[in-house]
């Protein structure tokens, strides 16, 4: 894997390029920005913006850390993540892997702000518990996570992941139906 940060990379060009380490160590700078996306996603759980369920991380990188707030109303988390180093990164974390990259902080953060008794440590714990699957994800496909098959979700969280893989408003709108595609039928579902 090589380190090209004066390029943008998309599809297979991103498999062969994209560093998550490198990426992992450039968000340290935007911790403010993290910290206050988890406060705003916190505060649509609080109020019922988000319902809870059956939640499915689409293209979140390297990165687990915008599925915290989210934990006390998810059932289980899916993970799909289209580069291989993303989603080894990811399942170093839930191996407890040594090597991993070390998110109490955003734990301790989420534990601070519910202020519910439960510390930093029992909202990793339950994270672990609740991701049942690390797995490929791919927007521009029509089953995302093929061969594999999960049904249908509660929430879908894809932050910023259609933005950078759809190339024109086709495949955006594409992109789209296929999330729409993948949520259960009901009241109010979200993808976020």
């Amino acid at each position: 894997m090589t380190s090209n940060t004066n390029k943008l990379f998309a599809g297979e060009e991103y498999h062969d390029h994209f560093n998550p380490i490198q990426y992992l160590a450039l968000k340290e700078k935007y911790w403010e920005e993290d910290r206050q996306f988890n406060e705003l996603l916190y505060n649509f759980v609080e109020k019922g913006y988000i319902k809870g369920g059956r939640l499915l991380e689409l293209g979140g990188g390297p990165c687990i850390n915008r599925l915290i707030p989210l934990l006390k109303i998810s059932t289980e988390i899916v993970f799909a993540e289209y580069t291989e180093s993303s989603r080894i990164e990811v399942q170093k974390w839930l191996d407890k892997d040594e090597s991993s990259y070390d998110w109490s902080r955003h734990f301790k953060h989420m534990a601070n702000l519910q202020d519910n008794g439960d510390t930093w440590e029992d909202l990793e714990k339950e994270m672990r518990e609740k991701m049942k699957d690390v797995v490929f994800g791919d927007v521009l496909q029509e089953n995302p996570m093929s061969p594999k098959s999960f049904g249908e979700f509660d929430t879908i969280m894809t932050a910023s992941v259609l933005e950078s893989a759809c190339s024109d408003q086709k495949s955006y709108q594409s992109c789209v139906n296929m999330l729409a595609s993948l949520l259960k039928p009901g009241d109010r579902k979200s993808v976020v």
